[in-house]
């Protein structure tokens, strides 16, 4: 490459000087100037270019700054000695066949569903709340005053998150979940799965075994066994988790991932037995239990149902909560209430790994529950989702009947269906495709989801009742010939 040669894109938002040292730092990694060779006065080449010599010599100042040239005083900029000939980052063809990934890494990659990208769920699509009824001007108000908030003070990086929105929670949680905590027990997360990850990185080592429900929540299995832990699938039934097929196929697990409010998918409520039964099994072998609240608060009928940790006197259960059902799953905000022996532990994990949460999010939605604005906005939508709900459900009898047996209803964003005559998996899959709705196959959710029952997982809660009836009826055209 000639000096001469770099040409210079005017329009560009890059700066000419920028511009013309990225050209010349292309230019000497791939050879084309050589190591040692002296690059043109600032006035030549400010001349052949049309551009200020300070354009140049700030290029060349930056090509310095960076050790690809020397300033020689009285002789002027050379490219540095000793620079290895490689192939320009620009001009790079790309590598051969996959990258080399570590073990683990390959291991990660092939047990991880593929990415999808969707910013917009299709109609059925389980776990997608009504975010076209939320309040976006109350939250507006509320993020734009935690933002005026943070940017006012010294950074907070306490690693259990900002005390205000902690106190917010437990004052919310008291008694709207029967959870009884001190602020001081609760920490902020960046979504849930973050909260599983920090779990498992203190309490399990790999090799490890944890339950898992089966069916149940795929994010976590793949969060679990990313960590080096066995997922141990454990059966349910309509009390919910079999306690004693877990005890029978890994007796010493240390960790139990349950939904014992509303099981994910089945909509089964645990009964009071398998709670107590489970309790008893992790204060004998020392392990800890995850309750997974995800969308215990929206109950249909009924009050909301008790949970795990209101009933916990041995301190096994760590308690986790998102507002990602309750609000939007793009506000990213989950909390743990923790055991006290794990408060101080985890405060220092957190704090070395990844130190704390952002703070504006934390002020706007500390500010947005404390005003009244969340609980106004739950107590609303339980409402609604009551009412979408009782729409899909006259939906499927209409198209289904007989066809499709709806499990539990009275909880959650979602219901689940088995199909009462015996349906191809393949066919179902290929159906869920050709309908253009967002339901999913209930078969997914196992550990093997060859073996697993044959239904749909539907949700609701995101729809108006028009649109869940016309995603109905192209799911019950698609699914005709199954």
């Amino acid at each position: 490459m000639n000096i001469d040669t770099i040409s210079l894109d005017r329009t560009s938002r890059e700066s000419l000087s920028s511009q013309f040292a990225r050209q010349l730092r292309s230019a000497i990694t791939s050879g084309s100037i050589k190591s040692g060779q002296r690059l043109p006065s600032s006035r030549s080449s400010a001349e052949a270019h049309g551009i200020s010599r300070n354009t140049v010599a700030d290029a060349y100042a930056q090509l310095i700054s960076e050790s690809f040239a020397v300033s020689r005083p009285g002789s002027g900029t050379y490219v540095a000695q000793g620079l290895a000939s490689t192939v320009s980052v620009v001009d790079a063809a790309p590598p051969n066949g996959p990258p080399q990934l570590s073990r683990r890494g390959e291991a990660m990659v092939q047990a991880s569903p593929p990415v999808d990208p969707l910013t917009r769920r299709p109609v059925l699509a389980p776990g997608v709340p009504a975010t076209d009824l939320f309040p976006r001007e109350s939250w507006a108000r509320a993020i734009a005053r935690g933002g005026r908030l943070a940017a006012g003070r010294d950074v907070e990086d306490d690693p259990l998150g900002w005390r205000p929105l902690r106190m917010a929670i437990a004052d919310h949680i008291g008694p709207s979940r029967a959870v009884a905590c001190h602020p001081d027990r609760i920490m902020i997360f960046d979504g849930a799965r973050s909260a599983i990850e920090l779990m498992l990185k203190l309490l399990t080592d790999p090799g490890d075994r944890a339950w898992l429900e089966d069916p149940g929540y795929t994010e976590a299995r793949h969060v679990i066994s990313h960590n080096g832990v066995e997922v141990v699938p454990v059966p349910c039934d309509a009390e919910g988790l079999i306690v004693e097929h877990g005890e029978r196929a890994a007796p010493n697990a240390r960790m139990a991932y349950v939904t014992p409010a509303h099981q994910y998918p089945s909509g089964v409520i645990m009964s009071a037995r398998r709670r107590m039964d489970l309790l008893a099994w992790a204060e004998r072998s020392g392990a800890w239990i995850i309750e997974d609240d995800y969308d215990g608060e929206f109950r249909h009928r009924g009050s909301p149902t008790a949970t795990l940790a209101s009933i916990d006197r041995s301190h096994r259960v760590i308690h986790m909560g998102t507002f990602s059902k309750s609000m939007f799953p793009a506000l990213r905000l989950a909390y743990l209430v923790l055991p006290p022996a794990l408060v101080d532990p985890a405060a220092s994990l957190r704090f070395a790994m990844s130190g704390h949460t952002g703070v504006t999010a934390q002020r706007g939605l500390a500010e947005f529950i404390v005003s009244g604005q969340f609980a106004s906005h739950v107590r609303a939508m339980r409402k609604v989702y009551g009412e979408r709900q009782q729409a899909l459900l006259t939906a499927l009898d209409q198209h289904f009947r007989d066809r499709l047996k709806v499990g539990p209803d009275d909880t959650g964003l979602h219901i689940t269906g088995e199909f009462t005559a015996p349906v191809a998996q393949a066919k179902l899959a290929a159906a869920l495709k050709q309908s253009g709705v967002g339901a999913n196959p209930l078969s997914a959710y196992f550990a093997d989801p060859q073996g697993g029952a044959a239904g749909l997982v539907m949700g609701y809660a995101g729809w108006p009742e028009k649109a869940l009836a016309k995603g109905v009826r192209l799911l019950a055209g698609a699914l005709a010939e199954t």
